[in-house]
C-alpha cells in the first residue's frame, strides 16, 4: 500500500477511531492469551518441591504415624458410599487444604508404586509398612512425586504435593489404608496407630 493511500485511510477513518479499535482488539485478545498462558503453566510447569514438615522428620519417633497432609485441613469426603459427583464407593478419605500442600508418608516404609494410574487416582503413591499394612496417596500434582518404587521413606517425609489429577472435584489428598490388600476405613486404622483426623 502506498504512503499516500495509508495517509488517506487514516484521514478518512480518523486516527482516534483507529487507536480505539487497536485498544479494543488488544483488550479482546488479552483475556484469552492470559488464560492460555495460565493453563500452559499449570499443566506443564514443574511445581515447587514439597517442603519438609516443620522441625523436619528427625523429631518424629521411630515407628510413629503422622497425618499425611501438612497443615490445617478438612475432611471433604469420608470413607464409604458417595452419591454425589458420580455415585461410587469411596474407599478412602479426602483431606483438603488447597493445591500444592505437602503430602507426607504416614509412617516409615518402602514405596511399592509411584506414578500415574488408571481408576481415577491420577498420580498415586503406595507405601508398604513393617506391620504388613499399606497406605495410598492419590490425586497428586503433575510433576510433584518425590519418591519412586523401591525408595525407603520415613514418617512425615514429603512424598509429593496435593493436587487434582485423575477424577476429582478440587485439590485434595485421597488417603487410603490397606490391610491384607483390602482397603479399610483410614479413620479407625489411623486412630489405632495414634493419629486422629
Amino acid at each position: 500500500m502506498a504512503a499516500g493511500t495509508t495517509a488517506t485511510v487514516v484521514k478518512t477513518i480518523g486516527l482516534r477511531r483507529i487507536l480505539k479499535w487497536c485498544i479494543a482488539a488488544m483488550a479482546v485478545l488479552a483475556v484469552p492469551t492470559f488464560f492460555a498462558g495460565y493453563l500452559f503453566i499449570s499443566l506443564f510447569s514443574t511445581p515447587a518441591a514439597a517442603t519438609e514438615p516443620e522441625g523436619g522428620t528427625g523429631n518424629i519417633p521411630e515407628g510413629a504415624w503422622v497425618v499425611p497432609l501438612e497443615g490445617v485441613y478438612i475432611i471433604t469426603s469420608p470413607f464409604g458410599y458417595r452419591p454425589d459427583v458420580y455415585p461410587h464407593d469411596h474407599f478412602g478419605i479426602d483431606l483438603s487444604n488447597g493445591c500444592g500442600q505437602t503430602v507426607r508418608a504416614a509412617t516409615a516404609g518402602v514405596v511399592t508404586f509411584s506414578g500415574w494410574t488408571t481408576g481415577g487416582w491420577g498420580n498415586r503413591i503406595i507405601v508398604a509398612h513393617a506391620d504388613g499394612s499399606k497406605t495410598g496417596y492419590a490425586h497428586m500434582q503433575m510433576g510433584s512425586l518425590l519418591v519412586k518404587e523401591g525408595d525407603a521413606v520415613e514418617a512425615g517425609q514429603p512424598i509429593g504435593l496435593a493436587g487434582n489429577t485423575g477424577v476429582g472435584s478440587g485439590c485434595h489428598l485421597h488417603f487410603e489404608a490397606f490391610i491384607n490388600g483390602i482397603r479399610v476405613n483410614p479413620v479407625p486404622f489411623m486412630s489405632e496407630r495414634g493419629v486422629t483426623f
